[in-house]
C-alpha cells in the first residue's frame, strides 16, 4: 500500500526546524573552528556532513539540503586556504566539494526514504488495527443477532 502523505513524517514546524538546524550547524562550525589548528588541511567538511545528517534525521530533507549549501560556503570560506576568502578554486577543492555534496546528498536521500517508509508503516499499522477493530465489532453484532434470533424461536 502506498501512502501519499508519508512525506509528512516530520513533526516540527518549519520555524523550529530552521532554528534547530541553524543551531546544529553552528555547533558543527564551533567544534571544527576550535580544532582548526590540529586538523587544518584535513576534514574540512566532515563535521558539517555530520550536522547535515543529524538535521536530515530530525527535520527532513529540506532543512538538510539548506544546511548542506550553508556548510559548503562556511567550510570553503573558513577552512580552505586562503582562509577568510572565496579564493581561487583548485582541482583538490573541486574534488573535496564534489565528495562532500555527493556523499551528503546520498545520505540525506537515504535517510529521507527510510523516514518515509517508517512513517508509512506506522500509518499502515494504524489502518490495520482500525480494520481489525471494525471487523470484530461486526462479528460481535452478527453473533448478537444470531443469539437473539435463536432465543426468539
Amino acid at each position: 500500500m502506498l501512502f501519499k502523505n508519508s512525506r509528512l513524517w516530520v513533526q516540527h514546524t518549519p520555524l523550529v526546524a530552521a532554528r534547530d538546524s541553524f543551531l546544529i550547524l553552528l555547533a558543527a562550525f564551533i567544534v571544527r573552528y576550535a580544532i582548526q589548528d590540529w586538523i587544518e588541511p584535513y576534514a574540512v567538511f566532515h563535521f558539517f556532513m555530520v550536522a547535515c545528517v543529524v538535521v536530515a534525521i530530525r527535520y527532513g530533507y529540506q532543512p538538510a539540503f539548506a544546511c548542506l549549501i550553508a556548510s559548503y560556503f562556511l567550510g570553503n570560506y573558513f577552512f580552505i586556504e586562503p582562509f577568510g576568502t572565496f579564493g581561487e578554486v583548485t582541482t583538490s577543492d573541486l574534488i573535496e566539494a564534489f565528495n562532500f555534496f555527493f556523499v551528503t546528498a546520498i545520505a540525506i536521500g537515504v535517510i529521507e526514504k527510510l523516514q518515509r517508509t517508517i512513517h508509512s508503516q506506522k500509518l499502515l499499522i494504524k489502518v490495520m488495527g482500525d480494520r481489525q477493530r471494525s471487523m470484530l465489532f461486526r462479528q460481535n453484532e452478527l453473533i448478537q443477532k444470531l443469539r437473539s434470533s435463536g432465543n426468539s424461536q
